[in-house]
């Protein structure tokens, strides 16, 4: 039962991060005098530079299609944003529209011999997590 609560921790440390960068990331975004931002021990002074530095927070970012018919062309339905491995991972994922845009977000955490679990998120947390998934580009 500890590893479960040790993956619970890391999903809730995990969502703190992206709540403090997408938090400034908005700020960056939305405000053209918005002073420099921190996240992570740095200073941001533009949205494009922090908006690099969370896209390299995950370890892969992955997609698959659905069903098709063969010869069909591919096309990603579905994608996968992986935070941590082992013991415990974490990893957000959800549907995408047919432009390649995530569409839902939804978090699920494992640990050694667990299977993956969802995370219930609040609905602000949902939004927050699904912004980040955003940052993406998914579209091949």
């Amino acid at each position: 039962m500890s590893e479960i609560h040790h993956a619970i921790a890391n999903a809730q440390s995990w969502l703190e991060t992206i709540e403090a960068g997408m938090t400034a990331y908005d700020t960056l975004s939305n405000d053209i005098d918005a002073p420099a931002q921190s996240f992570d021990g740095e200073t941001f002074e533009d949205a494009d530079a922090l908006r690099e530095r969370l896209e390299q927070d995950p370890l892969a970012v992955s997609v698959r299609s659905g069903w098709s018919t063969p010869y069909d062309t591919l096309q990603a339905s579905e994608y996968q944003i992986l935070l941590s491995t082992g013991g415990p991972a974490l990893r957000i994922i959800g549907d995408l529209s047919e432009r390649g845009e995530a569409e839902t977000a939804r978090l699920e955490y494992q640990d050694w011999g667990t299977p993956w679990t969802s995370y219930t998120l609040a609905q602000a947390e949902e939004r927050r997590v699904l912004a980040f998934a955003s940052l993406f580009y998914f579209a091949a």
